[in-house]
């Protein structure tokens, strides 16, 4: 399978993820508070799979002028840290439309092996051990078909790639594999 291939089957992934993620917010809409600016789940030190950041450098290399807005941002640090670098100053996700499968799911009710989770912000008056498992992200479920794409991309699976700037573009570190040898 072709490089072009997988990236097509990751981003496929990427559109369930998301139509899952709006359908169980469109059915608990009181229980969620994630929105614009509201990043407390952005953590710095995140890493994603390799076919997530060869995506990602493609998005990066069709656009320089975000590349330079978030060296900007980088170089001015408005979250001292606390907080992903591609987070602008005012919690807005600087890569949103292209962001990995760890920020399309984070807010919305998981099953993490037999134990359900979610963000400590949502699901605060609804009980999440009454949340229907329909309305559950399997967590196991999404790796192991992140990790079945990552084999059609020809990526060791356990192989991570930070989620820096740096990383992703090409211009400092480890650049990920774009043609899926």
């Amino acid at each position: 399978m072709s490089a072009e291939a997988a990236l097509a089957n990751y981003r496929a992934l990427l559109a369930k993820v998301d139509a899952k993620f709006a359908e169980i917010a469109a059915r608990h809409p009181r229980s969620f508070r994630c929105g614009a600016g509201c990043h407390s789940c952005c953590k710095p030190g995140l890493t994603v799979s390799p076919i997530e950041a060869a995506s990602l450098k493609q998005f990066l290399a069709a656009r320089p002028e975000l590349v330079e807005r978030i060296r900007t941002l980088d170089a001015s640090d408005p979250h001292k840290g606390t907080r992903c670098k591609f987070l602008d100053e005012h919690g807005l996700c600087t890569i949103y439309e292209a962001r990995p499968l760890v920020c399309r799911s984070h807010g919305a009710p998981l099953l993490v092996e037999t134990r359900r989770d979610v963000c400590p912000l949502n699901f605060t008056e609804e009980p999440l051990t009454e949340v229907p498992a329909t309305d559950l992200i399997n967590l196991e479920t999404l790796n192991t078909i992140l990790a079945l794409i990552n084999g059609q991309f020809k990526a060791t699976p356990d192989s991570r790639v930070k989620l820096e700037l740096d990383e992703l573009s090409g211009s400092g570190g480890k650049s990920p594999v774009t043609d899926g040898a």
